[in-house]
């Protein structure tokens, strides 16, 4: 979020982490794959590593993913997370110009040291590199962030996509230093960077990832209801706080 971030941070247990998570993985009834998505750089938990491994010993995850920047990986690192099959890192090398990189970080961005880790990590851990298409500041870049993928001997799974580039979107919460392109806009990029490079940019959602419709966890709260919780934290952003109510955290 930036050194100037001023917002409050949470580290989650580990056994509370694992135990929800089979809960609805249970529920569910079907293979899932278990996504670690935090508000920063996953890497920064301590316990990433036994997670990943508490995660790898449910029966019906086929897969476990999560987000990083790369920066903290290491070789050491990376022959920990080798030993579990399932995990897929999804690494967001979104140039290979350190200036750009760090613009987009707000903070010096070790370009070098990511695409070394990178090349270190074909072949030991699953992974997909994915550049966020920021309009006016990487959009001329990123066609060298394909070119770099491109050289990568990558051969264990050799129909796996190695890269998906993500769509820059607006949010109330976030720094928003651009204007998000439509997907209209942002497929048509695509389709131009697709021709340039000879790479299939543009995925499938259910045939690469396997995303699909499964049944929903029941709604604890209706409508128009009123709810009566205990404030127990204060919350991510300046003027709120966590409360619980009904075995739910309510922002």
């Amino acid at each position: 979020e930036g050194l100037s971030s001023n917002q409050t941070d949470y580290i989650v247990e580990r056994e509370y982490l694992v135990e929800q998570f089979k809960q609805l993985a249970d529920f569910l009834g079907v293979p899932v794959e278990a996504h670690i998505g935090v508000q920063g750089e996953p890497l920064v938990y301590t316990e990433f590593t036994e997670l990943v491994e508490d995660l790898s010993k449910l029966d019906n995850v086929y897969q476990i993913s999560t987000d990083t920047n790369g920066t903290l990986l290491n070789r050491s690192l990376i022959d920990r997370l080798s030993k579990y099959p399932k995990l897929r890192l999804n690494i967001s090398l979104n140039t290979t110009n350190q200036e750009t990189a760090s613009k987009l970080a707000g903070i010096a961005y070790n370009t070098k040291h990511v695409m070394e880790m990178i090349r270190y990590a074909v072949n030991k851990v699953d992974f997909l590199i994915a550049p966020l298409y920021v309009p006016g500041y990487n959009d001329k870049e990123i066609i060298d962030v394909i070119r770099f993928v491109k050289t990568l001997n990558f051969s264990s799974k050799p129909n796996h996509p190695m890269i998906g580039i993500q769509n820059f979107m607006n949010y109330s919460t976030g720094r928003n230093p651009v204007k998000a392109l439509t997907w209209d806009e942002f497929r048509d990029r695509l389709k131009e960077l697709e021709k340039q490079t000879g790479e299939r940019l543009i995925l499938d959602f259910k045939k690469d990832f396997q995303i699909a419709q499964t049944k929903q966890l029941p709604k604890p709260f209706k409508k128009g209801e009123t709810v009566t919780a205990s404030i127990i934290a204060p919350g991510r952003y300046p003027n709120t706080g966590l409360a619980v109510a009904k075995d739910r955290v309510i922002t």
